[in-house]
């Protein structure tokens, strides 16, 4: 079974990421950014992050504070966000009720998802 991801690979060249450990001890974190945007949207849901122009900027801000979070707490070495490319029928082939209950996801995550994949595209402001 073969799902379809793409990965966004956060080097050194996009944030400065200390690394005092031993070299035998190089730790890499993987993340699933749906799984973030999804629970910073939500989390801020009664009291929302709306930016000047009236954008609903909450999944931006739970996904962006999750991500240096775990940059600051943990000092990985490598870093990389999975983010579901969709489209895929694996998953329903083999479970047909996968998500079958689930809502239709939320306009703000939608306009969202593009300004957090910026993220990792953007240089890094010491370059």
């Amino acid at each position: 079974m073969a799902f379809r991801y793409d990965l966004c690979i956060f080097t050194q060249n996009n944030f400065s990421i200390s690394t005092s450990k031993m070299p035998e001890q190089k730790r890499l974190f993987l993340l699933d950014a749906f799984a973030l945007i999804f629970r910073g949207y939500y989390a801020l849901i009664k009291n929302p992050s709306i930016n000047s122009k009236g954008m609903d900027t909450s999944a931006i801000l739970g996904f962006t504070n999750s991500l240096l979070d775990v940059i600051r707490r943990e000092k990985p070495d490598h870093l990389a966000v999975a983010f579901d490319k969709g489209g895929s029928s694996a998953r329903r082939e083999a479970f047909p009720e996968y998500k079958a209950n689930r809502q239709e996801t939320p306009e703000a995550i939608k306009i969202a998802v593009p300004y957090i994949c910026l993220l990792y595209t953007s240089p890094s402001p010491r370059d």
